[in-house]
């Protein structure tokens, strides 16, 4: 998926660009990191239950997320 994303990137900022203006700055490296993060997470959430770590897998589950959504919308409000 991140190398048919990277293929049809500009594809997909003349598809979406018109109505979202941010997308252009973010299709880059920042949405195949997202997608390629995610990824690695469910595949070591999977290998984590097939050890019986569940309690550990849900707090990271929920606490994971939280942060990384709060950190990004910091970062936003900054500017940065």
């Amino acid at each position: 998926m991140c190398i048919a994303g990277y293929a049809f990137r500009g594809v997909i900022i003349q598809k979406f660009s018109e109505r979202s203006p941010l997308l252009y700055n973010t299709v880059g490296w920042y949405i195949h990191f997202a997608c390629s993060s995610y990824l690695l997470y469910l595949w070591l959430e999977g290998f984590g239950w097939s050890f019986k770590k569940g309690s550990n897998l849900n707090l990271l589950r929920e606490l994971v997320p939280r942060l990384i959504f709060t950190v990004s919308i910091l970062l936003l409000a900054l500017r940065v």
